[in-house]
């Protein structure tokens, strides 16, 4: 069990910012290494079947979605799809794949700097995956110099992608509380979330934290 910070919440993961854990309910990375090939592989088959499906972000019921560490289901169906192919197509795919693994590994590691560097080359190739765009994100939030301003409009932008994303809801309302001081704004991202995510660890959490804020702002 990991240890309580200064308000008595458990803190979703043990990933250190500046040496220092961070323990205000971190906002969780939605991309594994293992995970990485599946979303290409979906977009992929996007781009062969040449069709957009609707439902971003849905968890299937067979999803481990243990804290920090999302299952499988997690990366839902990335839009902007790559073309699928051989030569300069296939290399182009294993650039963007070594780019996120290389992000998720700085990442894990609290270099977020150099997680940032390599998540926005690979944004660049695939714009439109809203896990890319949340882990990007919290790695603007976790930076040295932080920045929840760039991590939220990330996070929106996830949202605007798939609108019931598990991770995007989540994180949007941890920044919009310890970030921006925006109470209200994480109010309203959480209870979105319990909507869709009812149950689990994290659905724990944002009902903490939901009275926690209703009892500092008296609503």
């Amino acid at each position: 069990m990991s240890e309580k910070d200064e308000r008595g919440v458990y803190p979703v993961s043990s990933k250190k910012k500046n040496g220092k854990k961070v323990t205000k309910g971190n906002p969780v990375r939605s991309l594994t290494n293992r995970n990485v090939v599946l979303v290409l592989g979906a977009i992929v088959i996007l781009a062969l079947v040449g069709t957009m499906v609707g439902g971003f972000g849905i968890l299937t019921p067979s999803t481990s979605n243990t804290a920090g560490t999302p299952g499988a289901s997690d990366n839902g169906i990335a839009g902007a799809p790559v073309p699928a192919g051989t030569g300069a197509n296939a290399a182009s795919n294993q650039q963007y794949i070594s780019l996120v693994n290389a992000g998720n590994s700085y990442f894990d590691q609290g270099k977020f700097e150099q997680a940032v560097e390599n998540y926005e080359k690979a944004s660049r190739m695939v714009p439109d995956d809203p896990n890319l765009l949340v882990d990007l994100g919290t790695a603007y939030f976790y930076q040295k110099n932080s920045n929840p301003d760039k991590a939220i409009a990330l996070y929106d932008r996830a949202l605007q992608i798939a609108p019931n994303f598990r991770n995007g809801l989540y994180n949007k309302g941890v920044v919009l509380r310890d970030g921006k001081r925006d109470y209200a704004g994480a109010k309203a991202a959480w209870e979105q979330f319990l909507k869709f995510y009812p149950s689990g660890e994290q659905a724990d959490n944002v009902r903490r934290w939901l009275g926690e804020l209703r009892q500092q702002t008296g609503n």
